[in-house]
This record gives structure tokens, sequence and C-alpha cells, in this order.
């Protein structure tokens, strides 16, 4: 009887909360609001918290979960309580539409404060935050009065025939429905693999992450955006500055807790995405597996902390709300106007309002997805003007880009294509008439494949249509390893005359080439059925964006546009081999011996190879402990402004620990303590240190800047004006700086592995 009425009363306490979710929710964020509102008010202080860890360790715990609450689920939740009811969302979808319109409302009050001058303080966005959220709340509460009269004020209750049957419910059948076991398999194996990245580091990995939490320490401190740096894109750094500012967590430990959010919720958007796709958790699930362990990209985005990182989540949630949309306006009946009007406030102002964000925080990538995005609608558009009226909304998004692109407002990034302009004016019109005349063509060619009868997905995969299908398929695995073998046998030689790569990095484009081809097979196919059309449109335009990415960066002398876009499209080729999958198993051949086998090997190879590669590649661009005090050495010795050569990004380390902080403005250069050069392949190498005149190179630079020169010399460092993106000294280079007349070494320290980091004065 005892274990009975636990049982009764666990049951309505369980489903009284979810019955009375937004109550909860309501109550939770008062008591984290009160919460932020005593940290801002610096109570550690007045009650001089410091002396009594009993209590003060509590309190931080509270305050930087409240904080972390408030930045996820404040103040846009109540919107997706009441509003816009008739968008069907499930949990998940709500989650993450959720967490992404909060973060672009604090980046777009953020620009929005700094713009009318007020100072960017935490107790400006508590304000601004307070002010919206509980607006919110007295409007929603309003019209559920208005609406429910005083049953509005109520509990709301279950059925008492729930309760009359409630033995019969079972906690375990509960919640295999809500998830999976490849669901919480997945949840586990994420929570490993960011343990993995952190612990693969002891500070953080790449020198990228100075850069971002240097600006954001000059935010915090100044209390305006340093809109002279970083491009003027300062979206990802005013989140970051809203974390420090509520919950006071350091700088330096930001890029790992920034593993917690970007990993998670990118995976939690693309699983949405591909849940909308098949409606298979199964499927789903497996996509943002193969995104974990491959090489697509989708690591380098979401481990790296930069801004890239939050842009990705804020682009693929624009093209999962185009997606829902889509999907119904795709159908073999024509969509009516009520079906076109269902939704449209909502997603509209959602993608509107994320786009101006993600723009605030890198337009270049904002661009790209743009342009993805306009190529799948125009298509539509051409084919029915009914099923292409959410081009409306991109022409939104594109006036919106330009709005923002003619006020000069973060252009920075897109000085990429600066070297366009330079071009002669016919050599740019040509490529204007070709571009629109071979774009025109492809256009009205896939406009003529597109149609909106259901079946002949599966009439090709019993090979009663376009068997040619099924011959390819027949030839398909054996295919991809002659393909991949062919590849590499020519990038081995290519890298044995000119790329210099090491033996891992082409075991990971071996497996690459595989994924690559089995995602464009599977779009090609999964193409017929009138939902898997988008898709492949999708995959096109990143196909046509990679490639002038690829042309840009060779004009350029640089790799690291055409990547950038590689990474970005890793989603929709993980859509893809997620659709090759789907049809074998429709096909029925997921149970034959070497398909098994083809996918059990390459499910153990692939994370094999991405995370050898990964962690190879990591030293070369992280820095360590040892290292880091290398810096504090300098900043200790000298408090002169010299002329430090160094390699890419660590200027940004000096500057950490050096910029004057106290000054309150954020207009001073980050460069201003010091004078920085970069390495590159000639600077570094000591061969070259004497130009063809016989003078020498680093002499002159210290008579130029009229300081003294030091070197920081690194083994490898990080490439940015040649077509590889790491170089090195050979260990007979290395070894003749000590013999260098023209320098003196000054310091140096070793690592726990012997390699040492020396300083080099120029005499």
């Amino acid at each position: 009887m005892f274990m009975s009425n636990l049982k009764l009363k666990t049951v309505k306490l369980i489903f009284h909360i979810r019955n009375n979710v937004r109550f909860y929710f309501f109550i939770i964020s008062f008591i984290s609001i009160v919460l932020l509102f005593l940290k801002l008010m610096n109570v550690e202080a007045i009650f001089n918290l410091d002396t009594k860890p009993l209590l003060n360790v509590p309190l931080q715990f509270l305050w930087v979960s409240s904080s972390i609450f408030i930045l996820l689920f404040l103040p846009s939740y109540p919107i997706f309580f009441t509003i816009y009811k008739s968008v069907r969302f499930n949990v998940l979808e709500k989650l993450s539409l959720i967490i992404v319109l909060n973060l672009s409302f604090y980046i777009v009050i953020g620009y929005f404060g700094n713009g009318f001058g007020f100072a960017i303080t935490g107790m400006y966005f508590f304000i601004v935050l307070v002010a919206v959220y509980f607006s919110l709340e007295t409007t929603l509460l309003i019209h559920n009065i208005w609406k429910k009269g005083k049953d509005a004020l109520k509990f709301n209750t279950f059925p008492n025939e729930f309760w009359e049957n409630y033995d019969e419910f079972s906690f375990i059948t509960y919640l295999k429905k809500k998830i999976s076991w490849s669901g919480l398999l997945l949840i586990v194996f994420t929570i490993l693999l960011i343990i993995a990245l952190l612990t693969s580091v002891e500070i953080f990995g790449g020198t990228d992450p100075w850069y971002h939490i240097f600006i954001i320490k000059v935010i915090t401190t100044a209390h305006s955006l340093p809109l002279n740096e970083y491009f003027g894109a300062m979206g990802f750094h005013i989140i970051f500055a809203v974390l420090h500012f509520f919950s006071g967590i350091d700088f330096i430990i930001m890029p790992n807790c920034s593993l917690f959010f970007t990993i998670p919720i990118t995976a939690l958007i693309v699983y949405n995405i591909l849940r909308r796709i098949f409606s298979n958790k199964s499927l789903a699930i497996f996509g943002v597996f193969i995104l974990q362990i491959s090489s697509l990209g989708y690591l380098n985005l979401t481990f790296q902390f930069w801004p890239s990182s939050l842009v990705f989540i804020q682009g693929l949630t624009i093209f999962f709300l185009l997606y829902v949309r889509l999907k119904n306006f795709i159908t073999k009946s024509e969509p009516t106007w009520n079906i076109i009007l269902k939704g449209l406030p909502f997603t509209y102002f959602y993608a509107a309002f994320t786009f101006i964000a993600l723009y605030l925080s890198h337009s270049l990538i904002a661009l790209i997805f743009l342009i993805s995005f306009a190529w799948i609608y125009i298509i539509y558009l051409v084919r029915n003007l009914i099923r292409g009226f959410d081009f409306v909304l991109v022409t939104i998004l594109i006036v919106i880009f330009f709005i923002f692109y003619i006020s000069n407002v973060s252009t920075g990034h897109l000085a990429v294509f600066g070297f366009l302009f330079n071009l002669p004016w016919y050599y740019m019109l040509f490529g204007v008439i070709l571009i629109t005349v071979i774009g025109g063509l492809i256009i009205f060619y896939l406009r003529a494949q597109i149609t909106f009868e259901g079946g002949k997905f599966n009439l090709i995969l019993l090979g009663k249509k376009f068997k040619f299908y099924t011959t390819i398929e027949k030839l398909i695995i054996p295919l991809v390893l002659i393909i991949t073998l062919v590849f590499i046998a020519i990038f081995f030689i290519a890298n044995i005359l000119w790329l210099n790569l090491d033996l891992m990095s082409i075991f990971s484009g071996f497996e690459l080439v595989i994924f690559v081809i089995l995602a464009i097979w599977g779009l090609v196919v999964f193409q017929n059925k009138p939902k898997g059309k988008p898709l492949y449109l999708w995959l096109l335009a990143f196909i046509f964006l990679v490639l002038l990415g690829f042309i840009s960066d060779l004009l350029r002398g640089d790799l690291s546009f055409f990547s950038r876009i590689f990474y970005i499209s890793s989603p929709i080729l993980a859509t893809g081999i997620v659709s090759y999958l789907y049809k074998i198993i429709k096909m029925g051949k997921i149970n034959l011996r070497h398909v098994k086998a083809f996918f059990i090997i390459l499910m153990c190879y692939s994370p094999t190879v991405t995370y050898l590669e990964l962690y190879s590649s990591i030293n070369f661009f992280s820095i360590d402990n040892s290292e880091l005090s290398a810096v504090h050495w300098y900043l200790d010795n000298s408090d002169e402004k010299n002329t430090l050569v160094l390699e890419f990004g660590w200027n940004t380390v000096f500057g950490f620990y050096d910029y004057p902080y106290g000054d309150k403005n954020s207009s001073i250069p980050l460069t201003y303590t010091q004078n920085y050069l970069t390495f590159n392949n000639m600077l570094i190498n000591p061969d070259n240190h004497i130009d063809e005149e016989g003078n020498n190179v680093l002499q002159n630079i210290k008579k130029r800047y009229k300081t003294d020169v030091f070197i920081l010399l690194t083994k490898h460092f990080l490439s940015v004006d040649e077509m590889q993106f790491y170089g090195g000294l050979t260990e007979k280079q290395y070894e003749s700086y000590y013999s260098l007349t023209y320098l003196n070494r000054i310091f140096s320290v070793k690592s726990e592995n012997g390699n040492s980091l020396p300083y080099y004065w120029v005499i």
C-alpha cells in the first residue's frame, strides 16, 4: 500500500509539473533574475563573501547556473507557450529555437545600446532583459485572462479517468517513448567527445580564442564595442561579454565552456532537421553521429572558440524554419493561401531577427547562407510562383544584408572580395555575364526536373523507373573505393611535390572522399522524393560555392575561404550520407554481408583518423603552459614598446595580458603596446635573412621601427600566405639560429616533450 501511494504521489507530481511547466518555468526565471540582480549589485563585496567559503561557493554555483539559464531561455521562452501555437514544434525543436532566439536578442540589443551611446554593462543587459521578459509575461497573462477568465490563474489538471488507471503507468515505458537507447548513447558519446577535446589541450585549442577573449575583455572593461577590431563583427563577443557580466566566469575558461554549448546545440539543430526530413529518430541520430566522427568539418567549426561556431548554429536554424514551411508547399496539391499564411509572421520575424544577429557576427558566412537559400527558392519560384512564395523572405534577408552593407556595419569580412574590384571592368562584366548565363541555364534545367508527384523514389528503388540508378547502385561501393584510391595516389604525389602534409592528413582525405561521394550519390537519388529536392538544391549551392571559394583562394594564395565554406556544408553532406543509408535500407540491402562490412569498417576507420588528425594538428596551433610562460617572461622583463616577430595569432596573447584596460577606451588598437610582425615562409627561414642586395632583413626591420626586435621562434607555424595550413623549419634550419651572429639568444623555455621556445634579440 505504501509503495502504491508513493507511486501515485510521484506520478501526480511529475504530471502536475509537466502540465504546468510554464508556471514553474516562471518561478525558476524569477529566482534566476533575483540572483542575477544580487550579483550585479555586487553583494559579494558588500557582505565580504570571499572570506566565507561555505556560503560563497554555493552562491557562485547558483550565480553561474542562473546566468546560463537566463542566457539560454530568457526573455523569449514565453513566446513559444502561447504565441503562434499554430506553428507545430516538438519540445526539442522549441528548445533549439528558444536558445538561438535568445542569443540573437543579446547580440541585437548589444549593438543597439552601443549605437545609442549606452554603456555596455551587465546592468544595461539586465534592465533590457527584465523589461522585455516581464512585458511578454504580462501580455500573455492578460491574453489568457481575456480568453479563459479566472481559469487562467488555476493549475492545469489531468482528468479523473487518468488517475483511476494510474497503476497501469510505467516510468520505464514513459522514458522509452521520450528517449531511445540510441539517443542516450549519442548523448553519452557527445559528452565523452567534449571531455576528450578538453583534455587534448592544456589551455584551449588554437590561437584564435586569444583574439576573441581579448576583445571580450576589452568590451567588459571599456563598456563599449571595439568596432575597429575583428572587421566590426562583435556579435559573438557580445554573447560572452554578457556571460562574464552575469556570471563572472573568467575569460581564460570561456573557450572550454563554449564546447558545452556549441557541440550539443549544433547537434540538436541538425537532429531536428534530419528528423523532419526522414521522420525517423535512428536515422537522425546516425546523421549527428556521422558529423561527430568524420572529417567533414563539423568538429572544426564547433571545437574552435570563434564566431563561425555561433553563426553556423544561426544559419542552420534559419534553414530549419525554411524547410519546415517548404515541405508544406511541395505536396502533390498546390498549397492554398491558408497554408501559405499559416505561421508566416512567426517564421518571417524569427528568420529576419536571427539573420540580423548572424550578419552582426560574421557578414561573410551570412552571405554564404543567404546565397544558398536564394538558390533553392529562386528555382522553386521559376517552377511555380505559389510554391516559391517564401522567396519573399529571402528578398527581405537580401534587403537587410544590403542595408547593413551600405551602412558599413560589420562589413570587414566581405573584404575577401576586394581583389575583384581591382580587376579591369571588362573582366568583371565578362564574369557577371558568364555567371548569369551559366546560372540561368542551370536554373531552368533544374526547374524542369522538379515534380510534386510521389512514388517515383520507390519505383526507382524497385528498378521500375530510371534503371540507370539501379545499375550505378550495384557499382557504387566498388566505384567509391576505386575513385578514392586514385584520388589518394594523386594527392600523395602532390603532397611530395607541393603540399607537404603529414600522412594523417592523407588518411583523413581518404575518408573524406568516401563520405563526399556517398553524400552526393545519396542526395542524387533522394531528390526524387519531393521533400528531397530542396536538399539536393542546397547541396548544389554549396558545391558551386566551394568551387568559387577554391578559385578565389587560388587567386589570393590562401586556403581559408574554401575550407570554411566546406565546413559549413557538413550538415548537408551528412544528410546525403543518411539519404544513402535510407535508400539501401529501403532496398533491403543493409543486411548484405559486404554492405555491412563496408559500413562497419568505415565507422571504425572514420573516427580513428579524424581524432588522430585533430590531435596531431592541434599542437601546431595551440599554446601550452610552457609557451605561455615565455609570454609572461617577456612582459615581466620589458616595459618598452618593441617589435616582436611571432607566429600568426601570438600577438593577441601578448596583447591580452599587456593591454591598457585601465584606460577604459575601446578605440585603442589591440596592437597598441607592441609592434607585431607575423612569420611568413620567407622571414622565418634563416636562408632568407639576407636579401639579394646583401642587406640583413631583420636589421632593416630594427632600423625601420627604431625599436629593439625580438623573435619568438617556433619550429612549426601557421602559414597565412601560402597554399598550406602549416609550415615548419627543418632541424638544420632551426639549429642554425644558434650560430647567426646578428642574433643573440636571450631566453628559452622547454616543454615536457623537450621542445624549446627561444627568444632571439636582433643585434
